[in-house]
């Protein structure tokens, strides 16, 4: 299981550094501030992994429950899920 989470990581901070490159290219009114926040959730994200890694390899019931709580920084919408957006074409139904 570890090494599935590890290699699905390595697959979305590949696509996350491409991305960013192809963003970067693009002029576009508030495409600066979104790849701002962008960037700001990525770090938060990668802050909590090894809080979350040595969660992996503890027993169930040791585990923190919350293990971005106490967190410098910490982004109280991180622990929601993500609200999907629908596409602008599906908006106008």
């Amino acid at each position: 299981m570890i090494a599935d989470i590890a290699n699905s990581r390595q697959i979305v901070e590949d696509g996350y550094a491409g991305g960013l490159k192809l963003l970067d290219g693009i002029d576009a009114p508030g495409l600066a501030a979104a790849v701002a926040q962008l960037k700001s959730a990525h770090e938060a994200v990668a802050a909590l992994r090894p809080k979350l890694d040595a969660a992996l390899r503890q027993k169930s019931a040791e585990r923190d429950r919350r293990p971005d709580q106490g967190m410098a920084g910490g982004d109280p919408d991180l622990s929601r899920p993500a609200r999907r957006r629908q596409p602008p074409c599906s908006r106008n139904r």
